[in-house]
């Protein structure tokens, strides 16, 4: 049986979410279903976007704009310095930044992930279709992190048959 195409299915709790930033996959969840289920999962709505409550972090961040993984840098200059007694604080920036995704540079090391989401809500959504007052996600649909990171569906979390 063929996997529906993404932009024509609804994202469900517990679907697998990814972050461009991130160190691994993740889950969108809802702490409390909305009363909408499809195949017995309970419906993601456009406002289901809130870090740490609906978005599980991604284990550890390597967006260079993220002060938690420029934290983790210094930490790691700093026992450089303690092991070595070489100190090269004032060039870790550039010693872990190793490339950029879009505009957002990226680090060799990574901070923690706190998912801060600046969208006000998932993107893409069903028109002129309603759950407790929300547009409910389509599959396409993405998020924006403070951080620079980009949150992509994977998969929408509707079992198969």
């Amino acid at each position: 049986r063929k996997m529906a195409d993404k932009k024509d299915t609804y994202v469900v709790h517990n679907a697998d979410i990814c972050c461009n930033m991130g160190l691994r996959m993740s889950k969108v969840v809802l702490r409390q279903s909305h009363g909408v289920f499809l195949k017995k999962q309970a419906q993601i709505t456009a406002k289901d976007c809130v870090g740490k409550t609906n978005i599980i972090d991604f284990c550890g961040c390597i967006s260079a704009d993220n002060p938690l993984t420029k934290q983790k840098a210094h930490e790691i200059s700093k026992n450089v310095m303690n092991n070595t007694g070489e100190d090269f604080d004032s060039e870790v920036e550039d010693i872990f930044c190793n490339g950029e995704i879009g505009s957002v540079k990226t680090m060799s090391c990574a901070g923690e992930c706190i998912p801060d989401i600046v969208s006000s809500g998932w993107d893409e959504v069903k028109d002129n279709v309603f759950t407790d007052g929300q547009k409910p996600v389509r599959g396409i649909a993405i998020l924006k992190c403070r951080w620079g990171g980009v949150i992509t569906i994977e998969l929408t979390g509707q079992p198969e048959g």
